[in-house]
């Protein structure tokens, strides 16, 4: 009778001992399964899901010169549309291709180099004016000064047959109204900086 409650009591222990086996083993796989859950879920959440598009411009933003213009009925929409992208987008990285930056008379304003107090020069594209209406200034506008343009990988092209700007810019801010001109600050940005941000 004595062996036989000590066989009971050892299958007990046994049992028992199992029993807190399997409750320890079923503890642990629970908590190894959420603490998995939760490191796929903290991936998931630190991936981005979509690619950063930049806004761009692109086309004629005035015309090459006054008798040009004249000649095709004062039509170049696109100064004023220009104007507008540039100031919605303060503050913003943009991409531009645009051309002329500057009209033959841009050229005859600059070339007095007493007048010239700033040193715009117009083939360097560092500095240049777009007027809501060609030719008007009266009609406002905005000017643009181009910070460290040889700093990034911004395309100017002040020959007189290209007269064009291509590539990344960041638009700092605009400060004015002075006399109806904005000025917006520009400062290019380089095309490493440009893939790195769209990662």
């Amino acid at each position: 009778m004595e062996n036989n409650s000590k066989s009971k009591l050892n299958f007990q222990i046994i049992l028992s001992t199992i029993g807190v086996l399997v409750g320890i083993a079923g503890l642990t796989w629970q908590i190894y399964t959420k603490d998995e859950e939760k490191s796929v879920k903290i991936i998931k959440v630190q991936t981005p899901t979509h690619k950063i598009e930049f806004p761009k411009f692109e086309g004629q933003i005035q015309p090459y010169n006054e008798s040009d213009f004249i000649a095709n009925g004062k039509k170049c929409p696109n100064s004023q549309k220009f104007n507008d992208f540039m100031m919605e987008n303060e503050g913003k990285i943009v991409y531009l291709d645009i051309w002329p930056y500057y009209t033959d008379e841009d050229l005859d304003r600059y070339d007095d180099k007493e007048d010239n107090v700033f040193g715009i020069d117009p083939l360097k594209g560092n500095y240049f004016t777009i007027f809501n209406e060609p030719f008007k200034f009266e009609s406002g506008g905005n000017a643009y000064i181009i910070k460290g343009i040889d700093s990034g990988d911004l395309f100017v092209d002040g020959r007189g047959t290209a007269r064009r700007i291509k590539g990344y810019v960041k638009i700092l801010g605009f400060a004015g109204p002075n006399q109806g001109i904005m000025t917006a600050t520009l400062k290019p940005v380089s095309l490493e900086a440009i893939e790195a941000l769209k990662k």
